[in-house]
């Protein structure tokens, strides 16, 4: 087991050491929160341009009342990426799940055939 400071969350979390993975150093420069991140081939629940306030909602709740973790799966651009996230199962076998799925089954996104789509988190 390894002790993880989540410096944006202002807490310390331990995990197994096969659950922790190297940031590219490009992405250490950036200031806390400052990694742009979006989930692949998803969009609004309709044709909007911004993410309604309930999935944004859903996301923050969800996120921040779990453990988890991030994996980056494509840098788009400076201070950008496309990640995978995955959530622990309040179960003692710490099971986890794909956080864009329960999204997907939730409504509160879609499944597009584009890998980005330019959408806003808030008007």
């Amino acid at each position: 087991m390894v002790e993880v400071v989540l410096g944006d969350w202002g807490h310390t979390t331990w995990c197994r050491m096969s659950d922790v993975y190297l940031l590219e150093d490009r992405f250490k420069n950036l200031p806390w929160q400052g990694i742009m991140c979006g989930l692949d081939h998803t969009g609004p629940p309709t044709h909007i341009t911004t993410w309604p306030e309930v999935t944004r909602a859903i996301c923050r709740m969800f996120l921040s009342q779990h453990d988890g973790w991030i994996n980056i799966i494509h840098p788009l651009r400076k201070g950008a990426a496309l990640v995978e996230i995955h959530v622990y199962t309040d179960k003692p076998e710490n099971i986890s799940f794909n956080f864009k799925d329960s999204l997907v089954r939730m409504g509160q996104v879609r499944l597009i055939p584009e890998v980005t789509m330019n959408v806003y988190p808030a008007a």
